[in-house]
């Protein structure tokens, strides 16, 4: 597919974002981070533009580790769009392109297993993220956006699911259960740097009776590389270790009613190898 002579994609813009594409360096596996391809990026653009989305419009990236995100600053018109993630490369990257070329993104420090902040509450009128593919990961990313999408019809949120298999299962049930309406589903969008791999990208809704599941702080595994874990360890306030590893307790279900040796009875901090800041 080709973008030339396509009005969105001047020839100044396609090279600035050529130049933050090389710069991007390598994912960062323990942060679910995949590159979605330039291609795909750019078709994600021209849908946007497509749905009236690009223009005026506050955005939130939860993660934007490929930039797909920061491209709506640079081929659109927003009003605002806000990075969230806990990648200082980001953050650095983000600060150049706002000083040298006036791109208007800005970066927020935060990690979303703790709780929303404030000044993120009913915000924003598009949300975009790409949760790790467990089923707390997925949880937790729409919980968050359901804190910080605005309330009303106008609200759109996009998450990238693959086409079928037990994640996609688990992302029905999430949506069934916090009762979120699927307004579209896009496909052959989402391909992704050194992968076979295609996702569906699919448009959400918030509804009148919307609910995050996930409101406070969050201490369980997150990243797809903990949820496939065989063993999972969580800490007592006393610093002892309880080892969710199919001997001493199956699954974290089984550790409620647990009390310690020291006489705590929960909740205990899960030890990952992400530490929350």
């Amino acid at each position: 597919m080709t973008f030339d002579n396509h009005p969105l994609f001047l020839d100044s813009k396609l090279n600035l974002f050529d130049m933050l594409l090389k710069d991007r360096g390598s994912e960062k596996v323990l942060l679910d981070q995949k590159y979605l391809t330039k291609e795909s990026i750019l078709k994600r653009i021209e849908l946007l533009n497509d749905l009236d989305l690009l223009n005026n419009h506050r955005v939130l990236a939860i993660g934007d580790a490929d930039y797909s995100s920061t491209a709506i600053a640079l081929f659109g018109k927003p009003h605002e769009v806000l990075v969230l993630d806990i990648d200082d490369k980001i953050a650095d990257q983000l600060f150049d392109l706002n000083m040298e070329h006036e791109i208007p993104v800005r970066y927020l420090y935060h990690d979303i297993r703790l709780k929303s902040l404030e000044i993120l509450k009913n915000q924003f009128t598009v949300i975009f993220m790409e949760p790790p593919h467990s089923y707390f990961g997925i949880t937790l990313c729409l919980s968050r956006a359901l804190v910080s999408i605005q309330d009303g019809y106008e609200n759109n949120i996009f998450i990238s699911v693959p086409e079928t298999g037990a994640v996609r299962d688990h992302f029905q049930k999430i949506i069934d259960v916090m009762n979120l309406e699927i307004v579209m589903i896009f496909t052959n969008i989402n391909k992704y740097v050194g992968s076979e791999e295609v996702l569906d990208l699919i448009r959400l809704r918030k509804t009148s009776s919307s609910i995050s599941l996930i409101t406070g702080h969050y201490q369980g595994p997150f990243y797809e590389n903990e949820h496939k874990s065989s063993v999972q360890t969580y800490k007592c306030k006393c610093s002892n270790e309880i080892l969710v590893d199919n001997i001493s307790f199956s699954k974290i279900d089984q550790m409620v009613g647990y009390i310690c040796k020291c006489g705590y009875g929960g909740p205990f901090q899960y030890q990952s190898q992400v530490p929350v800041i």
